[in-house]
């Protein structure tokens, strides 16, 4: 028995800026063009046109249009370009087999209305579960990247090879990746990348649970491009144990980094850092949070040769969720470079966010807003910034989607005479039928 359904939606988006500065105003569109000779007006296109639902075994195909999403899941490649175009999926053998193809415009060339002078992104992936059987799950996959710019005479190409593999009900989980890159400046010379990374519980008995995990990965020195997703000539190692006891959660994780691996292991920069994260989850009752999180990281820039640390990087992150919907979000970065003559120079940001779910008549609401402030103690510049969201549905009109965004920064020069400030609107609704 077949079954068609088809569903379209059109999005219409708009952005206002204005700029008070001693620089020249800059007006900004973004969207899918429908028409590449529209000088004016912003519309956009998005949704699936057609769907096909046959029997469980042979699965849907489905055929999008208007904004579309890069996903790779080996992660070696280029993920989360997004742009105008159109993408194909296709499952089969109840999602044993998975398909998909995406054709997509993005830059410059698509605000100012010219496709021609965009950036064309062609990627095709394939993921194939090749077994599923007493606790064993075991899935390969593949996927290709082209990447044509308008100012490039070559495109740049990439090639993505993955493994994940599930032992013992989940207890022991690993995931290997393989990937080529051609740089279209060096057509011909292809240089390859990998990540491995295990997980295996170490320890679980009633409410306590022990793991430990580690990773390596590395790229070499011509895995270059527009096509990649991780930074040539370099290498990092990764090892961590995470524990939880009851609604008691904590990670910790120590990362080793290097660059100039492939032409001279002494010169260079080393990244020596580490992270923790503990986690609680709480009643949620009397108006307590459901759970809270706090994470610390630290980051130490080395030079190789000298062993001297040439900048240090720390951030703390707070957060609380409540039942109701509501999340506040706490984030403090401190960045410390050391200069000769015992010379030190700070930077210091805090940022608090907050996050609101709630119902007001028949419509759901989602708000979001927050605040930023960052200064450097030695040169006296300092900059904040505010932004606000709102966004909803209607009880009876579930297609349609409205969201309002609002931001303000706002920058002061080091002798305090100078000011630039920022101001955004952008109004964004969808009608999806």
């Amino acid at each position: 028995m077949r079954q068609a359904s088809a569903r379209l939606a059109l999005t219409l988006a708009a952005t206002v800026i204005i700029s008070i500065a001693a620089r020249p105003v800059v007006a900004e569109r973004d969207g899918c063009l429908a028409d590449e000779a529209r000088e004016r007006g912003d519309a956009r296109a998005s949704g699936d046109v057609l769907n096909f639902a046959e029997d469980a075994a042979s699965g849907p195909i489905d055929i999008a249009f208007g904004t579309v999403r890069l996903r790779d899941s080996g992660g070696l490649l280029r993920t989360g370009a997004s742009g105008c175009g159109m993408d194909v999926g296709l499952r089969l053998a109840r999602d044993r087999v998975r398909v998909g193809m995406a054709s997509l415009f993005s830059g410059d060339g698509v605000r100012d209305g010219n496709l021609a002078h965009a950036t064309n992104w062609q990627h095709g992936r394939a993921e194939v579960d090749v077994l599923r059987r007493n606790g064993v799950d075991w899935r390969v996959g593949g996927s290709l990247l082209q990447v044509t710019a308008p100012d490039a005479e070559r495109a740049d190409r990439g090639v993505n090879a993955h493994s994940d593999v599930s032992l013992l009900d989940g207890r022991l989980q690993a995931t290997t990746n393989l990937a080529w890159a051609e740089h279209g400046d060096a057509a011909g010379n292809w240089a390859g990348a990998q990540r491995h990374r295990i997980k295996l519980t170490l320890f679980e008995e009633g409410g306590f649970a022990l793991t430990g995990f580690a990773g390596y990965e590395r790229a070499e020195a011509g895995f270059a491009g527009r096509a990649v997703n991780l930074a040539q000539d370099r290498e990092r190692e990764t090892i961590g144990l995470g524990l939880r006891w009851r609604r008691f959660g904590l990670t910790l994780e120590r990362r080793d980094e290097r660059d100039n691996v492939d032409d001279d292991g002494d010169a260079g920069h080393r990244w020596d850092g580490w992270r923790g994260e503990a986690r609680i989850d709480l009643d949620g009752r009397a108006r307590m949070p459901r759970r809270a999180t706090v994470s610390f990281d630290r980051r130490d820039r080395q030079d190789r040769l000298t062993r001297m640390v040439e900048e240090r990087r720390d951030r703390l992150r707070v957060r609380f969720g409540w039942r109701d919907g509501l999340s506040l979000r706490l984030t403090g970065r401190s960045t410390t470079e050391f200069r000769a003559a015992d010379r030190e120079e700070v930077t210091n940001a805090l940022g608090l966010a907050g996050e609101r779910a709630f119902s007001w008549a028949r419509w759901r609401l989602n708000g979001r807003a927050g605040a930023s402030r960052e200064w450097t103690d030695a040169t006296g510049e300092a900059g904040m910034g505010v932004h606000i969201s709102v966004g909803g549905r209607h009880g009876g009109f579930d297609s349609l989607d409205l969201r309002l965004k609002a931001r303000l920064k706002r920058e002061t020069e080091d002798d305090g005479a100078g000011t630039d400030t920022d101001y955004r609107i952008g109004l964004r609704a969808e009608l999806a039928f």
